[in-house]
């Protein structure tokens, strides 16, 4: 999903704005349920070396890259929405607050297709490429009632582990065993449980999973 600078930076807090020329071009890169099986392990498979590029013409923020003072990088929700990526539902949409003012409660990004089921992995900046002409798309918005919004929100920030905000409507497919297992290890465990899966894909050879995890994978 392309995005231009601009539209993010209009959006966040001082603290969060990018500082790259406003018509810069950046696309969004999101996970989708498909993904991991189909796309991700087989391409774990066949990976020998690490992923280079051109820090002078691409800049690359992971969903995971963090500032000094522990802040993301970038705010992906944000960069979701203004991507048309993702809808983007806070408690500032709601003209009744239930929760108490000092409670903080996340906003939530939902896919249109896969609600929940989906992860935002990172923004590619090209701050070379002229994007002034590329038109802004909205995500369709499919909780529309303001009580949909609370509980979505009630069970993103409270409930997180049960996994039922990604169902705050009906989804198109959601993750597989294999990935719900990934997503739910400690990302301290994951390598290992990489490793496991690799094996039994390679039927054993471990010369080409042993490059790889040396690299290490960030969760």
């Amino acid at each position: 999903m392309k995005h231009r600078g601009s539209w993010y930076n209009e959006i966040v807090s001082a603290a969060f704005q990018l500082p790259y020329p406003a018509t810069s071009l950046a696309v969004l890169v999101i996970s989708t349920p498909p993904m991991f099986t189909h796309l991700f392990l087989p391409w774990l498979k066949e990976q020998t070396q690490k992923f280079q590029y051109d820090a002078d013409t691409c800049v690359v923020l992971h969903d995971y890259d963090i500032m000094p003072n522990r802040r993301p990088k970038a705010v992906m929700g944000v960069a979701g929405y203004v991507a048309g990526a993702s809808s983007y539902y806070q408690r500032s949409d709601l003209t009744v607050d239930p929760w108490n003012k000092t409670t903080n409660i996340a906003a939530l990004s939902l896919h249109p297709k896969y609600g929940g089921w989906f992860a935002f992995r990172g923004v590619l900046i090209f701050p070379l490429i002229d994007a002034s002409q590329l038109e802004r798309k909205e995500a369709v918005r499919k909780l529309t009632s303001e009580e949909a919004i609370v509980w979505a929100l009630e069970r993103f920030n409270f409930k997180w582990k049960d996994a039922t905000y990604r169902d705050s409507y009906p989804v198109a497919e959601k993750y597989d065993s294999k990935q719900r297992e990934y997503f739910t290890t400690r990302p301290s465990e994951r390598i290992s449980l990489l490793s496991k899966w690799l094996t039994e894909m390679s039927g054993g050879n471990d010369d080409a999973i042993d490059s790889v995890m040396a690299e290490g994978l960030q969760s």
